[in-house]
């Protein structure tokens, strides 16, 4: 876990205080051992019958940086964030917040926890963070029961939405300070104590945000502004809309509104793409070969040549980052026109008023122009965004050692059909280099080979303007016809793999296991090769895989972070195991005595001693991307662990409601059980299916078999009828097909459609098309069907006469033309994420789809 929270019992002379440090740098960022921590802190001080008070800061001259956005990818562990300041509220003893520098985000929405907030005149509430990553705040509701008044209900608005920062002295004048103490942090910290220390006998009914209801106030126009002022973004949207629950609903009723907006903005577009972006920035300020220890040179001085629209963006970036500017241009008339281009700039943004004439003023007199390079003496670096023809820098600045790199990526429309991309890297010697896209690099991975070669800068991926990164075999074409603007992004192979497992391990009927493909996400098995014998099961995580033998001994290998090193601890318990379960980066197994061990990244559910009286007498196990679900005793009740907190904050560990489980389905971020009754149980994300309309619940009875997309459901009854919910999008509205879908036997789903196997041998789909939901390209050929199996975006169907008939997106596996040839008297068919196997009656196994995800292999087998 990272972070901590250092608990300190110190005496004065009016009785004890606990001074609890949130501890995470570098800003110490709520990360799951800071929010255990908090919660384990706050409990012991209140059950410490010395402690008459409490005070709560931030290591290291910080309050707190807010969540750590990291773990909305890996999900969150340990109790979640309204969770603890619930605790911290609801605390029978005063607690004060010492806000001493940034409290930003969900760090502020700890102090509003608190009982009451001092701050010292160097804090600053909340900044941009939460706005730029698309989150909508938990604090706004606090923040607006925090105003007595109705005439800051707008003010409010702007706080949040703008996300612009505020200093103490005004964020006291609001009402979101009590106090601002002006010293040192000792100074701030010993004035905090004596002020809980004065509060012991304060009710704190009153001081608790979640009492009493805010006062009202029209924001309809802030609405209509905000329309205009954040055009296409959610979050400001999503604020407002909290806002006005706030201001009509008591706290419970509001939070619930705020937490729907918040699922809804965290699985959104807007946010990975702002967060996918937000650690890119922050990648690519580390430099590949160059050692921790090096401190890059200061840059006073900032020389740019060309006065263009590029050259005058760049020179108002420097003087806004505390540089001084040098434009350089050919000629007086250029320079003239791009200073004037950035004064009209500036003049824009006193007339929005989101800079202040003295401010303006301020950066203009950071900015000079000249005609020589000669100007660019005493320039600590240089930027060229003209063409010439031998530009003299490295003579005039003298800057033997310096590289500076700029890689540009375009796209242009030719006048032949196709179009071009051209990438460019310039270095500050003037060397460059540039290629474009032609016939020769027909896939998006041989674009990324070719740049890696061309400017040895480690590109790892290409992603679209919106973050979506390109699938490495899509086909260029394709993509430049769609006519996109791209970003060059390096990025960790880890990353690049954690959807997709690109190695394949094929159990053999001799109970020998033969692997292939990426050697360090487990495609290379021999090092442990001679242990594997009589294997009965195998399982496989993003990047490693476990397989179980008759004698009930696991053998792993594969990436040790994602499950294929078992600890030393761990294995000892691993005695007599009947089954292995996994997800994206964990394992778990069952005992034969009814007991669960685990392994792998505690964020996939490696870790789950925290349930160990819970998880007794298991019967089943099941996994999703990032957590298991156990269904546990006669009773059959479930317990789940791993990523709770992202699917559902208040259902980790027992379900109390839920018994007499037979099965558990999951979609993205929903479950869905079967009881032995039939009835259907679900919970998670309303937006991923957890929500059951009424019309829906009253049909789903006797139900047999369920099935899940991404963000839908769908439910086979007894009588062959199926009932789908969830987004439409994912396959969650099936009424255009509804009157085929009689008799069905059996569901099979893709991560946005659905297929329906009738009894007659007959298949039914639905959903998003380029998913694999319509098939009536091939719906002459599926007539005596007996095996369905899909990708994430594609179908294969196996018939009786032993062909294989495919739909779906061609890159994962709808496309079986390359091996049509030999896909002849198939035995057995199978699937992974991107890819389809099929072993035929001769031994021979053949494989098509993505080549990460294991296609496009052909090899003779003695029997599987």
């Amino acid at each position: 876990m990272k972070g901590q929270v250092l608990y300190e019992k110190r005496q004065t002379k009016d009785g004890h205080v606990a001074i609890l440090t949130m501890d995470n740098k570098p800003v110490n960022a709520l990360s799951e051992g800071v929010r255990v921590g908090l919660d384990k802190c706050v409990k012991d001080l209140v059950a410490d019958p010395e402690i008459t008070a409490a005070v709560l800061t931030g290591a290291s001259g910080v309050f707190c940086g807010g969540a750590d956005i990291s773990e909305f990818a890996t999900g969150l562990n340990g109790p979640s964030l309204p969770q603890v300041i619930s605790v911290m509220e609801n605390s029978s003893k005063p607690i004060v917040a010492a806000v001493d520098g940034l409290a930003l985000g969900g760090g502020f929405e700890v102090a509003l926890g608190c009982h009451w907030r001092l701050a010292s005149t160097r804090a600053q509430v909340p900044g941009r963070k939460r706005r730029k990553v698309s989150m909508c705040c938990s604090f706004c509701l606090a923040a607006v029961r925090s105003d007595k008044e109705k005439s800051r209900k707008e003010k409010s608005v702007d706080f949040m939405c703008r996300g612009a920062p505020m200093k103490a002295q005004k964020a006291k004048e609001v009402g979101l300070f009590d106090e601002v103490i002006e010293g040192d942090h000792a100074a701030v910290l010993q004035a905090c104590v004596d002020f809980a220390l004065s509060k012991t006998s304060v009710d704190l009914d009153a001081r608790r945000l979640g009492q009493g209801k805010a006062q009202g106030g029209d924001i309809s126009k802030k609405r209509q502004e905000y329309n205009k002022l954040r055009a296409g973004e959610a979050a400001p949207q999503a604020i407002i809309t909290c806002i006005e629950a706030a201001v009509s609903k008591d706290f419970k009723d509001g939070m619930k509104v705020e937490f729907q907006e918040f699922c809804k903005l965290m699985t959104g577009s807007q946010a990975q793409a702002l967060q996918y972006m937000f650690f890119a920035e922050r990648q690519c300020q580390k430099i590949p070969g160059v050692a921790g220890a090096v401190r890059p040179h200061q840059l006073k001085c900032c020389g740019i040549v060309g006065a263009g629209l590029m050259g005058g963006g760049i020179a108002m970036a420097c003087a806004e980052a505390g540089m001084k500017v040098v434009l350089l241009d050919r000629d007086e008339k250029n320079l003239e026109r791009g200073i004037n281009v950035i004064k009209k700039n500036y003049a824009r943004s006193v007339d929005r008023k989101s800079k202040s004439q003295v401010q303006v003023d301020e950066l203009l007199s950071k900015l000079s122009g000249s005609t020589s390079y000669e100007a660019l003496a005493d320039c600590d670096i240089v930027v060229e965004v003209a063409q010439v023809k031998e530009p003299p820098v490295d003579d005039c600045c003298g800057l033997d050692d310096a590289i500076a790199a700029m890689v540009s990526m375009s796209v242009h429309r030719r006048k032949q059909r196709s179009n071009a991309m051209l990438i460019r890297v310039t270095l500050l010697s003037g060397r460059s280099t540039s290629f474009e896209v032609t016939s020769k690099y027909r896939t998006v991975d041989d674009l990324r080979r070719k740049a890696q070669e061309e400017f040895q800068l480690g590109l790892r991926c290409l992603v679209t303007e919106d973050g979506c990164e390109l699938e490495g075999q899509r086909r260029c074409e394709e993509i430049l016809s769609e006519n996109l603007t791209f970003y060059a992004c390096a990025r960790s192979p880890q990353l690049c793999s954690s959807f997709i497992c690109p190695a394949f391990a094929l159990l053999k009927s001799s109970g020998t296991v033969v692997a292939w493909g990426n050697p360090e996400r487990g495609g290379d098995a021999t090092k442990v090769q001679s242990q594997l014998y009589d294997i009965q099961q195998i399982s496989c995580s993003s990047g490693a895989f476990c397989a179980l033998r008759g004698d009930g001994h696991v053998v792993t290998w594969g990436a040790a972070d994602l499950g294929g090193r078992i600890p030393r601890l761990v294995r000892e318990k691993l005695l007599g195991v009947k089954e292995v379960q996994a997800s994206q980066g964990a394992f778990a197994a069952l005992l034969h005595d009814g007991s669960v061990v685990t392994w792998g990244d505690v964020d996939y559910g490696g870790e789950s001693q925290v349930y160990k009286e819970e998880l007794q007498d298991v019967r089943a196990l099941r996994s999703s991307f990032s957590l298991f679900a156990a269904i546990c005793g006669d009773d059959r009740h479930v317990v789940t662990w791993g990523n709770c907190s992202v699917i559902a904050g208040h259902r980790t560990g027992l379900h109390p409601s839920l018994r007499h489980v037979r099965n558990l389905v999951w979609s993205g971020y929903a479950f869905a059980a079967i009881t032995e009754d039939g009835q259907v149980s679900t919970w998670g994300l309303p937006t991923c299916g957890a929500d059951l309309p009424p019309d829906v619940q009253g049909q789903l009875y006797e139900v047999r078999q369920l099935a899940a997309s991404h963000a839908a459901f769908a439910a086979v009854r007894k009588d062959g009828q199926v009932i789908t919910w969830g987004s439409p999008d994912f396959g969650g509205d099936c009424s255009e097909v509804q009157p085929l879908l009689r008799e069905v036997q059996y569901l099979v789903a893709s991560s946005r459609a659905f297929c329906a196997v009738k009894a007659d041998g007959s298949v039914v789909t639905w959903g998003m098309e380029s998913h694999g939901g319509c098939s009536s390209s091939v719906q002459s050929q599926l007539h005596s069907v007996q095996q369905v199996v899909a990708t994430s975006r594609a179908f294969a169907a196996l018939r009786t006469d032993g062909e294989v008939i495919t739909w779906g997106a061609a890159n994962y596996g709808g496309d079986r033309q390359e091996v049509e040839s030999q896909l002849k008297d198939v035995q057995q068919l199978s699937s992974s994420h991107g890819s389809f196997a099929a072993i035929t009656a001769s031994g021979h196994l053949l494989t098509w789809g993505l080549p990460l995800s294991g296609g496009g292999m052909q090899m003779h087998i003695d029997g599987t």
